[in-house]
């Protein structure tokens, strides 16, 4: 659009000290050509176009003529209007292109100080991409927006009139969905998570009327979304730790929520989470596997390892580990202190005791003495008396203690000798184990069972 101007024709009146010739001064009606943008504004001047006309008034010496009663005559050129001018160079007083009913530019005078010099101004052209004047914009918006044009959201565009276009605006909470908007907060949904390409959860409506997916999800696509604890490989900032365990790594069910089947608990009597070790559980570890001849690991406090004090090396003339002797040291042990009369005791390469010199021998068939059995001397003991419904119980070699191997349904009662590692009740079985690994790690024996009846840890009858 190209905005046009006519002005009206402003009549000036030119004042001569001594008359004004015919010549003096131009048809009020022509107006100098406006500037850039301008259409064509009819003539070039305003005012006087000829020379001062010649009065007959003599020069002075400094340059001004003046009158025969000594008064000065205006000088144009001097950038000041001085008596009859109607402007002087840059000095057009208060008039201006604006108040001539131009828009923009600069406003000159004539060479002769009659007149004004309307060719520096000009009215504004919509279309030639340059904001001016009244327009709001022209062909962009410039920084304007939506936002900044009091709308919530949306795409200010320009009309080619020069105005904004609204059109793509949108204002959040007017129940109408905008064109910019996905829906609004006070309207109701038009789509569902489903829709949006997800399996389950709730769409809603942000508070900038755009949808807000946060509660949708979809199991499977290893992204952590909307109620699902975790996906796949993504287990956001989570760890074994944080959600109450010692140890392990976090992982996550195929239906999204955590697994925690990795993490661990020290001292819950068995090897889980990232543990070395948990009390009596040392997994395969021996004193045997760790170098040693004998003897039993100690698991440390937080089960990340174990430590071999109560291992021993079998021939290094110390009795360590689970050795009763070692070389000619017997720990001051004799056949009488062993209850097996009279007689020489000795040390096995194996260091346990020799007792083939003493007057009771194992393997004669009587358990006496320490013996807790004799080959099919069991004392009375069976399978059901430690603790197992049925089978055959037997005698170790040594005569030390009973071999359950063969014993059929334990039971895993403390209280009872029942023939497996550890027993029933977790307490109970931590603290006897505790004091004699033997239970946890071989057989929860008669030894055990009479250990358990007497603590404080078991609830035993």
């Amino acid at each position: 659009m190209v905005l046009t101007r006519w002005f009206p024709v402003v009549p000036l009146l030119v004042v001569c000290a001594s008359g004004c010739p015919e010549t003096a001064v131009e048809d009020p009606d022509q107006f100098a050509t406006s500037g850039e943008g301008s259409t064509g504004t009819p003539g070039a001047d305003v005012g006087d176009s000829n020379p001062t006309p010649d009065t007959g008034q003599a020069e002075t010496d400094g340059g001004e003529e003046s009158t025969d009663d000594g008064s000065q005559d205006p000088v144009c050129g001097n950038n000041i209007i001085d008596a009859d001018e109607v402007c002087d160079g840059t000095d057009v007083g208060k008039e201006s292109c604006e108040t001539l009913g131009f828009e923009i530019g600069t406003l000159g005078c004539t060479a002769n100080c009659g007149g004004y010099d309307l060719t520096g101004c000009g009215s504004f052209e919509c279309g030639n991409g340059k904001q001016e004047g009244d327009e709001d914009c022209d062909g962009t918006v410039g920084a304007a927006t939506c936002a900044s044009e009091g709308f919530d959201n949306g795409t200010l565009f320009c009309t080619p009139e020069c105005e904004y276009n609204f059109e793509q605006c949108g204002t959040c909470g007017n129940e109408i969905i905008d064109p910019a908007e996905d829906c609004d907060i006070e309207a109701p949904l038009e789509a569902s998570c489903f829709s949006k390409g997800f399996m389950t959860g709730q769409l809603q409506c942000g508070k900038d009327c755009l949808y807000n997916t946060d509660g949708c999800s979809t199991c499977g696509n290893d992204m952590q979304e909307g109620n699902e604890d975790c996906d796949g490989v993504d287990v956001p900032g989570k760890t074994c730790a944080g959600e109450g365990f010692d140890s392990g790594t976090l992982s996550c069910q195929k239906n999204c929520d955590y697994d925690f089947t990795a993490c661990g608990t020290c001292n819950n009597t068995f090897i889980d989470g990232d543990e070395v070790c948990d009390s009596a559980d040392f997994g395969a570890a021996t004193c045997v596997t760790e170098g040693f001849d004998t003897g039993s690991l100690t698991c440390d406090a937080d089960c990340n390892g174990f430590t071999t004090e109560g291992c021993g090396v079998c021939g290094n003339g110390v009795i360590d580990g689970t050795e009763t002797c070692d070389g000619a040291l017997l720990g001051g042990a004799t056949c009488l202190s062993l209850g097996l009369g009279e007689g020489e005791l000795g040390c096995l390469p194996t260091c346990g005791f020799d007792t083939s010199g003493c007057a009771i021998q194992c393997g004669d068939g009587v358990a006496e003495g320490p013996e807790v059995c004799d080959g099919a001397d069991l004392l009375g003991e069976t399978c059901v008396t430690q603790g197992f419904d049925s089978g055959p119980l037997t005698c170790t070699a040594d005569c030390s203690a009973l071999v359950i191997d063969a014993c059929i349904g334990g039971s895993g009662d403390c209280c009872v000798a029942n023939g497996t590692p550890g027993c029933n009740q977790p307490a109970c079985e931590a603290a006897i184990c505790a004091a004699d690994a033997f239970c946890c790690n071989n057989s929860w024996d008669g030894i055990c069972a009479g250990d358990a009846a007497v603590s404080p840890s078991c609830n035993c009858p």
